[in-house]
């Protein structure tokens, strides 16, 4: 076992006797060639008449491609977001349910739209009804300009045009459809300021 992991094995190894209970454990060994392995344990206990542990139960899997392969999309992940958040267009990703499943700072500082507004899973109805109620959509019945928004997107095309906002700002808005293994997965938007061109 790597050095670094043997205490908190030791450790595990001691609660399940105490506990009387398996808990998963992952852990580093060293093979005999020199090769870091991850190691996944699970188990169960079979207690004696006493209480006490009779038997342990158990087996061990090498989880090591897996644990580099979310080691890598940890990384990759946490580079796109650093690229999204510093963009100066806003981005919003809006899953096949239309449900909001990712916004950048820009989307936020560009739309001006609420935190108890704009929240993960939030319905894409949802925020066109709110940006209807306030003005958003120009004059007209706020229900029907949301509901017509939402046909739209329904549709999942690609679209682009511009908005002026009640702030005076104008926005060119750009989306494009996103697939998954050949079938819809949601859409992507962008939101750039082009009030000064």
């Amino acid at each position: 076992i790597v050095e670094e992991d043997r205490t908190r094995y030791l450790d595990e190894s001691r609660a399940i006797l105490q506990d009387r209970s398996f808990r998963s454990a992952h852990y580093r060994i060293v093979r005999t060639d020199g090769a870091v392995r991850h190691i996944r344990s699970e188990g169960s206990v079979e207690l004696a008449e006493d209480g006490r542990v009779a038997l342990v139960f158990g087996f061990l899997q090498d989880v090591t491609d897996r644990t580099h392969f979310e080691a890598r999309l940890k990384r990759e992940s946490t580079y796109m977001r650093a690229v999204l958040e510093n963009m100066p267009q806003g981005t919003t990703v809006f899953d096949e349910q239309l449900r909001l499943k990712y916004w950048n700072s820009g989307f936020q500082r560009i739309i001006d739209l609420p935190a108890d507004v704009l929240h993960e899973n939030a319905s894409f109805i949802d925020l066109a009804r709110f940006n209807a109620a306030r003005g958003d959509y120009g004059p007209g019945d706020p229900e029907q300009q949301a509901q017509a928004r939402l046909q739209l997107a329904l549709k999942f095309q690609p679209h682009s045009f511009e908005r002026t906002l009640p702030n005076g700002m104008t926005c060119l808005i750009n989306g494009q459809p996103m697939y998954l293994d050949d079938k819809i997965a949601g859409f992507v938007t962008t939101y750039t300021d082009i009030t000064e061109r």
